[in-house]
Parts: structure tokens; sequence; C-alpha cells
């Protein structure tokens, strides 16, 4: 429980982090742009500058939000799945189908990447035996046909 409060409280976080930059940019940008369009021949053409700044500040706020939220929701999925992965498989008789980074936060992940290894080699070995067997099966049948092929254009010839 404490794992999943910490995760998702990291997370708010750096979603947030990424919405104020977003915001802060877009601040000392259109002060920059606003700025340099603002001396002319006249004198200052926008008399409050903080104004359209303001507002491209909202504008941005409400884009990044949207943008982002996408990206939280990515990511709060992720972690339900991962949660829903270490409550449902232990690792060692039922495989985990988290990625290896995921398999490092899990408190049994050293036996269970051992038995992941395990597993693989024995599906390795399986799969080098049948197609050894499917290869001498192959060679099998073909030398068998070939056998008859010339019984029978010995007897039409």
């Amino acid at each position: 429980m404490l794992r999943v409060i910490a995760i998702n409280s990291v997370g708010a976080f750096v979603l947030f982090l990424g919405k104020a930059v977003v915001v802060i940019s877009v601040v000392f940008i259109g002060i920059e742009i606003i700025e340099a369009k603002n001396v002319g021949e006249e004198g200052r053409v926008v008399q409050y500058v903080w104004l359209p700044v303001l507002l491209g500040a909202i504008c941005a706020y409400l884009i990044a939000d949207t943008f982002i939220g996408v990206y939280g929701m990515a990511i709060d999925t992720i972690f339900l799945c991962f949660c829903e992965d270490s409550d449902r498989n232990d690792g060692i008789r039922k495989p985990y189908y988290m990625s290896k980074g995921l398999m490092e936060f899990v408190t049994n992940s050293s036996k269970a990447l051992e038995a992941l290894e395990t597993r693989k080699k024995r599906e390795s070995k399986l799969k080098r035996r049948s197609s050894i067997s499917m290869s001498r099966r192959n060679l099998m049948g073909r030398n068998s046909f070939r056998g008859h092929d010339r019984e029978l254009t010995q007897v039409y010839y």
C-alpha cells in the first residue's frame, strides 16, 4: 500500500512539473515577443503587457493539462497492470507478465528473475528439440519419397 502511494505521488508531482514548465516557458516567450514588437515609432503599442501574457498562460495550461492528462492516464494504466500482475502472479509458479525493469520493484524479484531465466532456457531447449525432430521428419519424408520415385521410374522405363 505504501508503494502505491509513493509511486502515485511521485507521478503526480512529475506531471505537475511538466505543466508548470510549459506555462512558465509560454509566459517568458510571450513577454519577450511582446516587448520586441512593442517598441515602435509611436511608442508603446500594447499598454498592458500582462493581459495577453495571462491569456496565453491560461490557454497554455489548458492545452498542457489535456496532453499531459493523456500521458498521466497511460502511466496510471501501466501502474494498475503492474499492481494486478503483482497480486495475481508470484513470479515462480505463475510467471509475471511485466518487463524486467518493472520486476525490480517486486519483493521477490530475484527469485522471479531466476525462474524466468530457467523457464526461457527450458523453452529454448524444447524449441531446439522440436526443430531438430521436424527437420528429421522432413528428411525422412523426402528420402522415403525419393526412394518410391526411383522405383516408379525404374518400372516405367
